[in-house]
């Protein structure tokens, strides 16, 4: 964490992960999904991510942020998000978020030629209540 004012920090994160079962090369993920063993975030043998979280920034008391990236540096494929949360109400938490994926043809961006199409953007919403 780094105190970049009196009130507010920013927090920091990194990781690599290792998967010696994990393969070097997306080409094998048809063959593993057909078999029904394909299980995301274990099919690569190098992960690396990386993440930063601002709560309640500046006059932003009630909200955080929350950006975040991983990629499967086995075959090149990144998926990047950014999440944004605020409380409402007493209890109540609304959530959004927006991803992309990027880089090759891989764990993070899968597609299969004719068949499934090159997916790059998502965005979601949700809500939690908090006692």
């Amino acid at each position: 964490a780094y105190r970049y004012s009196d009130d507010d920090s920013v927090i920091l994160g990194g990781e690599y992960f290792y998967n010696e079962a994990g393969y070097d090369d997306a080409s094998y993920y048809l063959g593993v999904a057909g078999a029904n063993i394909f299980e995301f975030l274990y099919n690569g043998k190098h992960y690396v991510a990386a993440s930063m979280v601002l709560m309640a920034p500046g006059s932003w008391n009630d909200s955080t942020f929350i950006f975040s990236g991983l990629s499967n540096l086995s075959d090149e494929s990144i998926l990047t998000r950014l999440d944004y949360r605020v409380r409402v109400l007493t209890h109540l938490n609304l959530s959004f978020y927006i991803a992309h994926h990027g880089g090759e043809i891989g764990e993070m961006q899968l597609s299969v030629d004719g068949f499934i199409p090159k997916q790059t953007i998502d965005a979601g919403m949700g809500m939690s209540l908090v006692f």
